[in-house]
């Protein structure tokens, strides 16, 4: 009998053999181990901040002030430039102004990575307004 006969699959005495059998893992099983162990997800930190692109997809249905007192309270500061609708941008970015100029905001400045190919400083870090509460 050859080598490769006597550790074939097919095995004739595979079930009286003494090799340890493979587990077959159901979807029950693994089901439940999730639910024992936890997914790795739950031992992750929580983060409290909303994405603001989800505030920001309201422009046009809400005001403008409206969304940005949103963004202040879910995420404790409005940032324009990490609004990807350019429009809304701008408009948020004048609202936050006057907003300023009203003394109920105060602009700060926060270090942003410039990804856009365009630029000849592309890929290094560039300051941007952002607004907070006063």
């Amino acid at each position: 009998m050859s080598e490769l006969d006597k550790y074939s699959r097919h095995d004739p005495l595979d079930r009286h053999s003494s090799r340890p059998k493979k587990a077959k893992l159901t979807v029950t099983d693994t089901d439940a181990w999730l639910a024992k162990n936890g997914n790795g997800m739950s031992r992750l930190p929580n983060k409290a901040k909303i994405v603001t692109d989800a505030i920001w997809s309201d422009y046009g249905k809400q005001s403008v002030a409206t969304l940005i007192w949103r963004c202040i309270n879910a995420n404790g500061v409005v940032v324009p430039a990490d609004i990807s609708n350019t429009s809304c941008q701008r408009s948020v970015t004048y609202y936050c102004r006057n907003m300023v100029a009203n003394g109920e905001l105060e602009v700060f400045t926060v270090e942003r990575h410039t990804n856009d190919p365009m630029r000849a400083e592309s890929g290094s870090k560039r300051k941007v307004n952002a607004y907070r509460r006063a």
